[in-house]
């Protein structure tokens, strides 16, 4: 499956094409070990404060393209009004093959600066589960990881 964006320009009476963000591998359908019913749906967001990312759009999802048992989060950018898109980050940034899931996208509007929040395993055993932020303040391009 794969991942794609579409916009209305007219308060959604119409809709453009669809254009490609990234594949989504499995689709947004998935299990993770100790939770009823997972998944990696994408969220939208649009950065609409006076900083300079002004105008990006981000969308930010979860899929297991790396084995069933490692699932990633991902934050993919447009800074054209979604006609195109950039190359996805890998934002929980581990070099574990443990679980990364339920991911949220924000943008703070006052400054630009981007926070996703998912669950993680890296640290944990059996099915515990951390919560981990991680924000950018470069419109995306790369993350701190915050615990």
């Amino acid at each position: 499956m794969d991942c794609f964006f579409d916009k209305s320009l007219d308060g959604g009476l119409t809709f453009g094409t669809d254009k490609f963000v990234a594949p989504h591998p499995g689709g947004w359908d998935y299990s993770v070990p100790g939770i009823y019913r997972a998944n990696g749906l994408p969220i939208t967001v649009c950065d609409t404060s006076q900083s300079a990312h002004r105008g990006n759009i981000y969308i930010c999802w979860s899929d297991q393209g790396a084995g069933t048992n490692n699932t990633d989060v991902y934050v993919a950018r447009s800074t054209d009004g979604g006609n195109n898109w950039g190359t996805p980050i890998r934002v929980n940034g581990d070099a574990t093959s443990r679980h990364q899931f339920f991911c949220w996208l924000t943008v703070d509007q006052a400054t630009g600066v981007l926070y996703s929040i998912f669950y993680d395993r890296r640290s944990t055993t059996s099915n515990l589960t951390d919560v981990f932020v991680a924000r950018s303040a470069d419109g995306g391009l790369t993350g701190k990881i915050l615990k």
